[in-house]
């Protein structure tokens, strides 16, 4: 899989300008019905307990529960969120938070990386 990260900061603050509701609103129409397992999650924000809860327990969620629980999360510090297509066994997008200095996001959908690519400024390949 290909492989990205985004770093875009507000420079007024000097932290990432986006947090994972962000990527999700941006590439929202290359969902499709996925089941996604959430991974050592660290964040802050209402949903916190629940998203923390989803990891302890090895839940996995739909995209529109993930889309919900990431609208109610002020800051992702660590965690890795991936999608697995329903028919699937293997995930075939994740994205994971990064000691709350990037983002990565790993798949091979042209598409994805194409809307990213469109939505975030420093956002690079990494090879």
């Amino acid at each position: 899989m290909r492989l990205l990260t985004i770093t875009d900061f507000d420079p007024d603050t000097n932290f990432l300008s986006f947090d994972l509701i962000d990527i999700l609103m941006a590439i929202k129409p290359t969902l499709g019905p996925m089941n996604w397992r959430l991974n050592q999650v660290e964040c802050v924000g209402a949903q916190a307990d629940v998203v923390h809860k989803i990891c302890d327990e090895e839940s996995t969620v739909t995209t529109a529960e993930l889309i919900e629980l990431a609208k109610a999360i002020d800051q992702t510090i660590d965690g890795e969120f991936c999608g697995y297509p329903r028919n699937l066994n293997k995930p075939t997008l994740c994205i994971r938070a990064v000691d709350s200095d990037a983002f990565d996001i790993e798949t091979n959908d042209i598409s994805v990386i194409a809307l990213l690519m469109e939505r975030f400024e420093r956002i690079h390949e990494v090879v």
